[in-house]
């Protein structure tokens, strides 16, 4: 008897422990930044879809926008600089831009089925397999991809190429089985140092860390920092909107479960996990940002979400499309 009271008060203890723990997670209340994205042309009518964004290393943004598949550049206060692409068939136009990225002195547009390069005017195409999916490049250029394939039933493809185009491997990572036709898109990921790859499943609140072979180094389930009473296979909303990695950590946008519906998609905080996937800290922001998903919970990205060295930066596309901006 006294050996079963025991092993009851030590699961006792190790629960009250699991809640402090917690609970002792800082939060921080993030403020609003009057920072905005400015068109001086009165002929520019803004932003209509923003499909991604990026920062370099001097500050600059780039946009890529729905709108005539513009891609913008602004500089470090807001201010365009220059409208990079636009639409068309011919070398140098795109015609279904989906990512962004900019690293060393290269912007790389990715573009259905290729990736285009541009440095210093100069452009240089290089291609990919077809079909959607989410592109991250490393500070080597390494291209990372994941998207859909029927050789990987339940899962999705996780392609790993060299910067010259080369596979380097190729894997598959899970997915939610009760909604194996959704697309990539409800897949997040980013790149870590030491080329590691952390994969959340929208759909299975988890984490996943890999290196560039496929091997998985680490999973765990997220934190559950709402008091949640309704679950993503009830309501057919995720968990999570999107994430992004910056200075070795990383950035997950959090959906409110208890506030979100089949018509409206409720953020109102971001939470940082180190490389070892351990939460370390919570932001709040000051008000939700809501945004209508048209009845469409598995479509693209509702909240575009970039991380740099001192904001957190939203694009929301409903009721129309526009920046929030939040001080670090």
């Amino acid at each position: 008897m006294n050996a079963k009271l025991y092993r009851i008060l030590f699961v006792l203890i190790l629960i009250f422990l699991m809640i402090t723990a917690c609970d002792n997670i800082p939060r921080v209340k993030l403020e609003k930044s009057p920072f905005s994205f400015t068109f001086p042309d009165s002929s520019e009518h803004g932003f209509s879809r923003v499909l991604d964004m990026d920062q370099d290393g001097v500050g600059n943004y780039y946009i890529v926008d729905s709108k005539d598949l513009r891609v913008y550049q602004f500089d470090s206060t807001g201010f365009l600089v220059d409208t990079l692409v636009r639409s068309g068939s011919g070398f140098g136009s795109v015609w279904r831009p989906l990512s962004i990225h900019a690293y060393d002195s290269l912007l790389v547009l990715y573009n259905i089925g290729s990736l285009e390069y541009f440095k210093e005017g100069k452009l240089q195409r290089k291609l990919l397999p077809s079909g959607r999916a989410e592109i991250l490049i490393d500070d080597e250029g390494t291209i990372v991809l994941s998207r859909g394939s029927d050789s990987y039933q339940h899962k999705y493809l996780m392609q790993v190429r060299s910067a010259d185009g080369k596979k380097i491997s190729e894997f598959g990572t899970p997915r939610q089985p009760l909604f194996p036709d959704r697309n990539p898109d409800l897949a997040f990921m980013g790149l870590l140092p030491q080329k590691r790859i952390v994969y959340v499943p929208a759909f299975l609140d988890s984490v996943f860390l890999y290196n560039y072979q496929g091997e998985l180094l680490k999973a765990d389930k997220l934190k559950n920092t709402y008091q949640k009473t309704k679950t993503a296979e009830d309501s057919l909303v995720f968990e999570i909107e999107d994430l992004d990695t910056y200075a070795g950590h990383i950035y997950i946008v959090r959906i409110d479960q208890e506030k979100t519906d089949e018509e409206t998609v409720y953020v109102d905080q971001i939470e940082e996990y180190n490389t070892d996937l351990e939460l370390v800290r919570i932001y709040t922001l000051p008000e939700p940002i809501a945004t209508s998903i048209h009845l469409e919970p598995w479509s693209m990205l509702y909240h575009r979400f970039l991380v740099t060295e001192d904001m957190f930066l939203f694009f929301v596309s409903e009721p129309y499309e526009h920046l929030q901006a939040y001080r670090r």
